[in-house]
């Protein structure tokens, strides 16, 4: 999906990460950076064809140091959160991205059994196809 590459693109762009994004899981590294797609449902359909989809997400930070572990958590959704239209560009302009926002605020997570902090936060993206 176009719209998740450039969502990690935008965020390696403008936040001082710990390490590099993954897609999926953890990685097994001390420091790590994941963002992986949960299930929704959301989409709506409009008489001209067109319809707007929402791409669920969640964004996983892994630290030992725990401080490091919330501030890139915390400068993610800060980033995320802020972001409009105009902030994410798609290649197929036959879709435009609306806005992303958290829904589920950056929490704690565990501690690992290698003393690894693991913070998580939320997020729903919205992107619209544009109809006929």
């Amino acid at each position: 999906m176009e719209l998740l590459d450039r969502i990690i693109d935008a965020i390696t762009a403008n936040v001082q990460l710990n390490a590099n994004i993954t897609v999926g899981v953890l990685s097994k590294k001390t420091k790590s950076v994941a963002i992986r797609l949960l299930p929704n449902t959301m989409r709506n359909a409009y008489m001209d064809k067109g319809r707007t989809y929402r791409l669920s997400f969640q964004v996983l930070v892994k630290d030992k140091d725990q401080p490091e572990a919330i501030r890139v958590i915390n400068e993610i959704t800060e980033f995320l959160d802020s972001l409009t239209n105009d902030d994410i560009l798609l290649s197929d302009h036959c879709y435009r991205f609306i806005a992303c926002e958290v829904y589920t605020m950056p929490n704690f997570v565990e501690k690992t059994e290698h003393d690894e902090y693991i913070y998580t936060a939320l997020f729903n993206a919205e992107y619209e196809m544009k109809g006929a």
